[in-house]
């Protein structure tokens, strides 16, 4: 028999909270973390508050120039100097595999953040498939896949996807997923 939950899951934070707000008070020292998508946006304040809270963060970004240099003010901001970049395109598996490949001890964090919206016109990815959904889905699944024995290997990891309500606006049509018709 399946049990359904029925408490209501409740937390301090809300609208007005802040990543700095929600590492408060947390150590992360000696812990590793993987942050997709995290030369922009939610990804850089993500990977700066573990950063803050003494995580070393891996920066996996399609644009590594640019992630070096987010690197660069992130370590400088916050006095951390195990922040590092990796090259990842989640839209191309082969690059996926290899990062997950090149990775090397436990990993405790991953967050799976990068994200693809709305893109203006049917663009199919280099593994093959419609971009967002490569980019968005397929791409972070491969990379828990490959991040496993990692993630096994880490005492109490954590796997965090970021989402929006935007998929709200479309349903997942599986008999056609890249829009082949």
């Amino acid at each position: 028999m399946i049990s359904r939950m029925t408490a209501h899951v409740t937390t301090p934070f809300g609208f007005d909270t802040t990543a700095a707000d929600v590492i408060d008070g947390i150590d992360l020292s000696g812990r590793t973390a993987v942050v997709t998508g995290a030369s922009s946006g939610i990804g850089v304040e993500t990977a700066r508050a573990l950063a803050v809270a003494g995580a070393s963060v891996t920066l996996a970004v399609r644009d590594t120039s640019r992630g070096d240099r987010v690197a660069a003010e992130i370590s400088e901001s916050t006095g951390n100097q195990e922040v590092r970049v990796g090259a990842l395109d989640l839209s191309d598996l082969s690059t996926v595999a290899a990062f997950a490949r090149s990775w090397t001890g436990p990993l405790d964090i991953l967050v799976n953040n990068a994200g693809v919206m709305a893109v203006p016109e049917l663009t199919i990815s280099p593994s093959g498939h419609e971009m967002q959904f490569a980019s968005n889905h397929l791409g972070h699944f491969a990379l828990a896949v490959g991040l496993h024995d990692a993630l096994a290997a880490a005492d109490s990891a954590r796997v965090v996807s970021v989402s929006s309500a935007g998929h709200l606006r479309s349903p997942v049509v599986f008999d056609d997923i890249d829009y082949a018709f």
